[in-house]
């Protein structure tokens, strides 16, 4: 889009391409994290949605546990 030249950056406003910008804490809603974002330098204000195709599952001792959503598979280690 013509007015958002930046939107492919996530480190810069997608608007002005400054890198002022600041996110809120990641809230989750079913599969998908979303991160409320605001310019410091121009007024624009957007939401980040991330969405978990993939889960892993890491202790102490190493990788546990992987769950894939698009292959529908779980894998236990």
């Amino acid at each position: 889009m013509k007015d958002y030249p930046h939107a492919g950056n996530m480190e810069v406003c997608p608007k002005c391409g400054a890198d002022q910008i600041e996110g809120s804490a990641f809230n989750l809603q079913d599969e998908s994290l979303y991160q409320e974002m605001t310019c410091l330098t121009c007024p624009l204000k957007w939401t980040e949605v991330y969405d978990i195709a993939r889960r892993f599952t890491h202790t102490s001792e190493g990788l546990i546990y992987i769950y894939d959503r698009n292959l529908k598979k779980e894998t236990e280690l």
